[in-house]
């Protein structure tokens, strides 16, 4: 057994005693670790921005703000400005933190430890983050092995330094709930209602799928009841340009656009048009996202 194998089975054992603070000590029949290590809010990184970490973005830990969100595979992000939220949107498989958020270096040894934000290494173009307290500096050790725990995570994780599984469900609401299209008139987006968004009524709703959809009129009521699958936005009603880069964007839905007949919202704000990248090349980017969704949803 190497040197490193017997410190890390020592370190190993302290933990699971109890001997680091901060609620690490396990009940004799531990519960399984959620997916990604994220808090009782679903954000990951304590909230920190994960772009930061990166050379391109200075390199060193700051906290994100939450206006500047992103939800992405089980975790939602924080970007500490604009430039970091873009970078993101743009390649996020590349800022996702490896195994799942958790210490790299307790993977290494077939567990799930929590982490300080500010305890991190960029090796190889990804980002491991690790627990550190008063008694334990999991980074610290990860280095001194020389590559036998990263090697060892990967083996853990089947050889790669993976990535959280997708969860979209198919025909979720973008807003978070159960009105589908922020409530707005799927059949106002088309010729036939005017090409014009609309907010719908709630006399005039209809339920699909669990999801409610509004109307401006009894007429596009009816219209959607005769043929839904026409004016259903594609990929559920998440932002068509983020699931291209399989982020789940909420949309504006006075950003849109309806090509080959179907329907493509996108987000909006005062500083990203989804639209417009997506229009940079709407073949490609339509392409891509077809083939993202139907791996994770088989339509």
């Amino acid at each position: 057994m190497s040197l490193f194998s017997i410190k890390h089975l020592t370190v190993a054992t302290c933990l699971l005693i109890g001997s680091a603070p901060g609620g690490l000590a396990f009940a004799e029949e531990p519960a399984a670790p959620a997916a990604c290590n994220v808090d009782a809010h679903g954000v990951a990184l304590g909230g920190y921005d994960p772009v930061a970490y990166f050379p391109e973005a200075g390199n060193t830990p700051r906290v994100g703000r939450p206006e500047l969100a992103i939800p992405y595979r089980g975790a939602t992000y924080y970007f500490a400005d604009q430039d970091n939220f873009d970078r993101f949107l743009r390649n996020p498989d590349k800022y996702v933190p490896a195994h799942h958020g958790y210490c790299a270096f307790g993977t290494s040894i077939g567990e799930t430890f929590d982490i300080d934000p500010e305890a991190f290494l960029v090796e190889d173009g990804r980002l491991y983050v690790f627990l550190r307290n008063d008694e334990v500096d999991a980074r610290s050790l990860w280095i001194e092995s020389d590559g036998e725990a990263r090697a060892k995570a990967q083996a853990m994780t089947g050889g790669s330094d993976d990535t959280p599984d997708d969860d979209r469900t198919t025909h979720r609401a973008a807003t978070g709930g159960t009105l589908g299209a922020a409530g707005y008139d799927l059949v106002a987006y088309f010729p036939e209602g005017g090409s014009t968004p609309r907010p719908g009524l709630a006399r005039y709703a209809v339920v699909y799928r669990g999801i409610t959809y509004r109307f401006a009129s009894d007429e596009h009521r009816r219209l959607f009841e005769q043929d839904p699958l026409r004016y259903l936005p594609r990929f559920g009603g998440w932002c068509a340009f983020g699931i291209s880069v399989d982020a789940e964007l909420a949309i504006d839905p006075t950003s849109f656009v309806v090509m080959d007949d179907r329907l493509y919202l996108f987000f909006q704000n005062e500083d990203t048009d989804a639209r417009a990248l997506f229009l940079e090349d709407p073949a490609s980017a339509c392409a891509v996202a077809e083939d993202k969704w139907h791996a994770q949803h088989g339509e």
